[in-house]
């Protein structure tokens, strides 16, 4: 079955999470403080990865934890059918004949409510969690079980993610991704693992037709 799934990362690509982060760190940080290059890019990443914790480089991480959870939950705000970069994904995703899997890293108790609002509105879509792999990003069986939901090949799913981890995920997964750069950057390490990079949501829909253009 040729079967083509987009597995969209909600919360880094459709909302201001990444960008609210990295004001509130900056802001906190002492004027003698250096924030490591990828200290972001860790950060963002590291929210299911067991493997790699940040608390260790970055002992203030713990001390901000109330006012980093007032951020993230600001992100459930953000999801919902209004969003103006959801709907433009979901309408690439109809117009390539593409199935839609919203992917979340959060746990499902925490967006729950979510779940229908989502799939109430894009038909046969589904709403994966966190929570539902026992091993985290970067392990790629939650990515896996999207792409199995609908029975579909790894080489016809496409995952649209904005950290690093999503996409050393989809890279283990065999599946394509498009890497959106929603503030932290393109490092080396993201192009090495990433199939396209772009620098704006928008760009999704060039990268989408040239990939057609190669078959």
């Amino acid at each position: 079955m040729n079967q083509k799934v987009m597995l969209i990362n909600v919360e880094v690509v459709a909302t201001s999470y990444i960008q609210k982060f990295k004001q509130f760190h900056l802001a906190k940080a002492n004027e003698g403080y250096v924030v490591p290059d990828d200290f972001f890019e860790s950060a963002i990443s590291a929210a299911y990865d067991h493997k790699e914790k940040t608390n260790y480089r970055y002992p203030r991480f713990d001390l901000f934890s109330q006012d980093l959870k007032t951020i993230y939950d600001e992100v459930n705000q953000e999801i919902h059918p209004s969003n103006v970069i959801l709907q433009y994904l979901v309408s690439l995703a109809q117009k390539y004949d593409y199935k839609i899997a919203f992917i979340f890293d959060q746990t499902k108790k925490q967006g729950l409510h979510l779940e229908k609002v989502l799939t109430d509105w894009v038909n046969d879509s589904v709403v994966f969690f966190g929570d539902q792999s026992l091993l985290g990003k970067p392990e790629p069986n939650l990515y896996v079980r999207a792409i199995k939901h609908f029975n579909a090949n790894p080489n016809h799913a496409l995952v649209i993610d904005s950290s690093r981890n999503g996409i050393l995920a989809t890279h283990l997964a065999n599946a394509r991704s498009i890497y959106i750069d929603r503030g932290l950057g393109i490092t080396e390490r993201i192009f090495k693992y990433s199939t396209y990079q772009a620098s704006d949501v928008y760009d999704v829909d060039r990268i989408i037709e040239s990939m057609n253009n190669e078959r």
